[in-house]
């Protein structure tokens, strides 16, 4: 698996002048991992390079992230650039059709879950489709065994198994409703929407990004962002970048060459 950073010039070029729809991950791609969730910011420096390639013709920004809607418009606003929140469940047929029973179950899972937050120094997330138990702040020795009290929990509600799945993610376990788009079907609607003829290049640094990778193979490729080399294997990334910095790197890069290839 090789850096993408040296690759990026060959694929822009291969890519014969086509518009390029970059697709980015948020928590972990675009911003540092906090131990508290409710920490996590854009920086200025990243905010500019999102900010200088939104403003390109021929290239389209886009955000597709779990976080929710009240969240992300707190923390994140760059002109031109779209938002997709918990990976657009909110445009599927089943979440609006259970909508009710959802919000219902959600806020008994939480009620189940609060005392593991005491017992464990875990931190629940209440979103307004899922609810995700993190375990940032749990001693290492403990946190399979948070992951697995709150999964009992959860699914123990009357009603639960029928309407959601937990998803584990890093360090992480997300109560989601079935039919909820992983991140795979959500690019699939992002390439219908922008249309197939463009190069689509997905980012993202967690296991939930891998259905993005996959979806984006046949039109462009996949970036897996992360530091230790163990986490390429298995993979359907095609590059990897080692960490903030070299996202960074790339955004700048990218801008580079599409605006002088622009001027061609």
């Amino acid at each position: 698996m090789r850096n993408a950073l040296p690759n990026l010039k060959k694929e822009i070029a291969a890519s014969k002048g086509r518009h390029l729809v970059l697709v980015l991950d948020f928590d972990g791609t675009l911003t540092r991992v906090r131990r508290r969730f409710e920490d996590v910011r854009l920086s200025k420096s990243m905010e500019r390079s999102l900010c200088s390639l939104s403003k390109l013709k021929d290239v389209r920004v886009v955000i597709l992230t779990g976080r929710t809607r009240p969240f992300m418009r707190k923390t994140f606003n760059v002109p031109g650039v779209e938002v997709i929140a918990e990976r657009g469940v909110f445009l599927t047929r089943e979440y609006r059709r259970n909508k009710s029973s959802i919000t219902l179950m959600l806020g008994k899972m939480n009620s189940l879950l609060a005392p593991l937050t005491r017992k464990y120094g875990a931190r629940v997330e209440k979103k307004e489709a899922s609810t995700v138990f993190h375990v940032r702040n749990v001693a290492s020795a403990l946190k399979d065994a948070a992951l697995q009290e709150a999964v009992e929990k959860a699914m123990s509600v009357r009603g639960v198994g029928r309407l959601f799945t937990p998803v584990y993610g890093r360090m992480t376990v997300e109560f989601q409703p079935k039919g909820l788009p992983d991140k795979g079907e959500a690019m699939e609607e992002i390439i219908k929407r922008y249309g197939s003829e463009n190069m689509y290049v997905y980012i993202g640094d967690d296991e939930a990004d891998e259905p993005a990778f996959k979806a984006v193979k046949k039109r462009g490729f996949g970036v897996l962002v992360r530091s230790k080399e163990k986490d390429y294997i298995n993979t359907k990334a095609k590059y990897y970048l080692k960490g903030l910095a070299e996202v960074r790197n790339l955004l700048g890069l990218v801008y580079a060459l599409k605006k002088n290839e622009g001027r061609g």
